[in-house]
């Protein structure tokens, strides 16, 4: 589906209506595409960038997807070198363009290195920061900064205080010591085998 990444993008440059751009996209669709285009309501299949997000969601053409085939693409059956390394650029270069960062080197250092963070901080904190779409470093920072302190005060006011001097492992101890004492006390309830009384044994 690349190619109707490439295909939607044409369209964008026609110097036409949105709605004769989305006539113009849903004549390029065909199988899966096509079934994503029949689904929308008429009103939606009408705008263009309605379609157009439809379509890159379904066949996973956004930042996020780029960014995954950029990683994990392997050298195709009959794919030559050269082919390869072309392909993984315009993964590249198109992951780029998506997360809307400046093209130059402190715009892709700044990508790599968030990207980076996100993939080494925990799940819950990757996916708050996800949401937010931090522009830059530092307001990636003290996002990250806002959700730490927050859940760690959340996690203290969780915790219920024990009331002084009692505890679930110290309460009431001197019902064990009363325990073992009436053990110790009771009288046993073993018969004597020689004059058949109680609490005794011959």
């Amino acid at each position: 589906m690349d190619a109707f990444y490439t295909n939607s993008r044409s369209t964008q440059k026609l110097n036409v209506g949105e709605e004769i751009r989305a006539v113009y996209l849903s004549a390029l669709l065909k199988g899966k595409a096509l079934e994503v285009y029949s689904r929308l309501p008429i009103k939606d299949a009408q705008d263009y960038e309605v379609l157009k997000d439809a379509l890159l969601k379904r066949f996973n053409l956004t930042e996020e997807g780029f960014k995954q085939k950029f990683k994990t693409a392997k050298p195709e059956v009959n794919e030559a070198p050269g082919q390869f390394l072309a392909r993984l650029e315009r993964y590249l270069m198109t992951w780029i363009e998506l997360a809307e960062v400046v093209q130059d080197f402190d715009g892709l250092q700044n990508l790599m290195v968030k990207e980076q963070y996100l993939e080494s901080c925990s799940v819950p904190l990757a996916v708050f920061l996800r949401e937010r779409k931090p522009e830059d470093l530092d307001q990636l920072a003290r996002l990250a900064e806002q959700y730490l302190e927050a859940h760690a005060n959340s996690k203290t006011a969780l915790k219920k205080p024990e009331k002084e001097g009692f505890s679930s492992s110290s309460a009431f101890p001197h019902k064990k010591l009363e325990t073992q004492s009436f053990r110790r006390t009771s009288p046993s309830k073993k018969t004597c085998f020689t004059c058949g009384k109680l609490g005794h044994m011959s």
